[in-house]
This record gives structure tokens, C-alpha cells and sequence, in this order.
């Protein structure tokens, strides 16, 4: 799928799983719900780095997550 040059983000913030989505809390304040097949329950809690298309204001379409160095 292309990707949408003006709505590519990168975001660090922590992951959390509200039942069986996975929210992501970012460090400047924003909640987005994170889209992905991928089982993210191995990132509760944890902080991360994601990468992804945004959808609408709170929604992001994840290409990439990694655990954000300490």
C-alpha cells in the first residue's frame, strides 16, 4: 500500500492493551489506537517506538514497533 507522505508518523510513547487493543500513549499527549494483525500484548506496558500511516485523528496504521532504548 503507498503510503501518504503528510500522514507518515513516527512516535514514541507507551503501548498499552485495552482488552485486545493496543492504545499507544504518546509522550506529547496524544492516544492513538494502533491497527495492526500483529499480536502486541508482549509490548503492555513497555515504552516503544512506532511507525505507521495515520487514519483519521486517532488511529494509526502500524508499518513498524520496536522497544524504546532505555
Amino acid at each position: 500500500m503507498p503510503r501518504a507522505p503528510g500522514n507518515y508518523r513516527r512516535l514514541v510513547g507507551v503501548l498499552h492493551m485495552n482488552g485486545h487493543s493496543p492504545m499507544l500513549e504518546a509522550d506529547d499527549g496524544r492516544i492513538l489506537r494502533l491497527i495492526s494483525s500483529d499480536d502486541l500484548r508482549g509490548f503492555d506496558a513497555v515504552g516503544v517506538i512506532v511507525e505507521g500511516t495515520l487514519s483519521g485523528t486517532n488511529r494509526l496504521q502500524l508499518e513498524w514497533i520496536g522497544q524504546r532504548p532505555e
